[in-house]
């Protein structure tokens, strides 16, 4: 269908990564989110590398899925907290002076789409 023209969200649960269906998945690196009964609701292609929120605090980053917001095959997500003392260590270490967190959350999501990219 190409790519979008406006930005879009969803409300999505997190699944616990013990009762996630799709195979592959690995609690120490994943969460898993979707609609697990319905479906309806998913990431999709072209949404790689995009954030996954919770009470607006990144979490984590879309990563893969098996097709599109089908019923019982929740999306994939990398962890964000697994790169959060390597993010911050390297912003602080390269910074002038000190940094805003809300600063340090922007430049960590856009270290992380260069990251992922």
């Amino acid at each position: 269908k190409g790519v979008g023209t406006y930005l879009r969200s969803v409300n999505l649960s997190l699944i616990p990564t013990e009762k996630c269906p799709v195979t592959g998945v690995d609690d120490k690196v994943h969460l898993c989110a979707g609609m697990l009964d319905e479906g309806g609701k998913d990431a999709c292609q072209g949404d790689s590398g995009g954030p996954l929120l919770c009470n607006n605090t990144q979490i984590g980053i879309i990563s893969w899925g098996q097709g599109c917001a089908r019923p019982n095959s929740p999306g994939v997500y990398s962890r964000l907290d697994l790169y959060l003392n390597w993010l911050n260590e390297t912003i602080l270490n390269n910074a002038a002076a000190e940094i805003d967190s809300k600063v340090i959350d922007i430049i960590l999501v856009q270290l992380i789409m260069l990251i992922i990219m």
